[in-house]
């Protein structure tokens, strides 16, 4: 983990066990233990009937409980699952720091999980939505052992929608409602497979010039009804660019940069690169369904390597400026034609601390893109 990813260090001292997480300033709970999680690591405690032989940390953020549950159980096995690359660096960081072994990698939901566990915990997203929540819960069904338990808790607005998915294939063996939270441990009759999209939210259509494009947009995910200003000021750009064969695109979010790259510029190779797989997976299926065949997803959080000619690159406004700024600097040794795009300031300064005048810029609102040639 490169030290400019680290924002700092929260402790965490429970149960007799004393941990450190290193974290950075845009993954969830930041600023400290979020009080569900503790909640959720303490009710545990409270069920006796629970086998810590496998576990699933599913939505793991940056590892708290698959790696608590690690050093309070040395002899288990743990597996640590989430839509976010920095948040599974981050896990795969602290558990080096806890000094305990875990497996963890990116995926949605429960791609990618194989075999069954004795136990899945999970801190559901509070902006996930009711379909990703029945998808959790009965997908959970497919991937638990006899008598395994799924453990969840979800804040107190999503508590009747979590009851109006229970059916009779649950059985409830524990509920704690308290503090804004809503704590279930639950096991299944059979298994129960949910085979819906728990992320689609909507179909948009999405004009340029004379030309409609359909986009389906996906919850919990920016522009899922419009481009955002950072959009707009890179298409304010790119429509009097000409031909670029290969375009890297940096924070895709649902696709409307991408398509607009494709409808603009027309490339022969799109390549997607974004820690959030959400993103990366909504932007490549909204190419692919516009007619784009040639297109590759990147799941990182700092790219590395040359993949095209132009790279479009929409700043994180959750980012603090000094990891954009370190990205930067690492992207302008790899690539010369760079469009960039962000919160005014943020753009502003980022050019003026590094002396370069724009070929082109565009602006929507606070926000703002460049066309830099380095």
């Amino acid at each position: 983990m490169e030290k400019e990813f680290i924002k700092k260090q929260i402790n965490f001292n429970f149960s007799k066990e004393k941990l450190v997480f290193d974290v950075n300033q845009s993954l969830f709970s930041s600023a400290d233990i979020d009080l569900g999680t503790r909640m959720l690591i303490n009710s545990l405690r409270k069920n006796p009937s629970i086998n810590y032989g496998k576990i699933l940390d599913l939505g793991c953020g940056y590892g708290i409980i698959g790696i608590f549950l690690k050093k309070k159980y040395a002899k288990s096995e743990v597996t640590c699952i989430d839509r976010d690359v920095l948040a599974i660096e981050f896990t795969k960081h602290n558990s080096l720091l806890n000094k305990c072994e875990i497996n963890a990698f990116p995926g949605l939901g429960y791609d990618g999980i194989n075999g069954k566990f004795n136990l899945i915990v999970c801190n559901f997203p509070a902006k996930a939505g009711i379909n990703c929540l029945r998808n959790f819960v009965y997908n959970a069904s497919m991937h638990l052992e006899k008598d395994g338990i799924f453990a969840v808790v979800i804040v107190k607005e999503l508590t009747d929608d979590f009851e109006k998915i229970i059916n009779d294939n649950i059985q409830m063996i524990y509920e704690q409602k308290a503090k804004g939270y809503s704590i279930y441990h639950i096991r299944f009759k059979r298994e129960s497979e949910y085979n819906e999209d728990p992320y689609f939210r909507q179909l948009i259509q999405f004009k340029l010039e004379n030309k409609t494009y359909k986009l389906k947009t996906a919850y919990n995910l920016r522009e899922f009804e419009s481009p955002h200003f950072s959009s707009l000021s890179i298409l304010k750009i790119i429509k009097n660019l000409e031909f670029f064969e290969k375009i890297v695109i940096i924070n895709p979010f649902q696709g409307h940069v991408a398509i607009g790259a494709m409808h603009y510029l027309k490339p022969l190779n799109i390549s997607l690169v974004s820690e959030d797989m959400l993103s990366l997976n909504y932007s490549y299926i909204n190419l692919k369904d516009n007619g784009f065949e040639n297109v590759k997803n990147y799941p990182t959080d700092l790219l590395s390597e040359n993949l095209g000619k132009l790279l479009i690159w929409t700043l994180d406004s959750e980012e603090y400026f000094e990891l954009s700024e370190y990205k930067f600097n690492k992207l302008k040794k790899i690539y010369s034609d760079i469009i960039i795009s962000g919160e005014k300031s943020k753009i502003n300064r980022l050019i003026k601390k590094n002396r370069i005048k724009p070929i082109d810029d565009g602006e929507f609102g606070e926000f703002k893109a460049v066309f830099l040639k380095i």
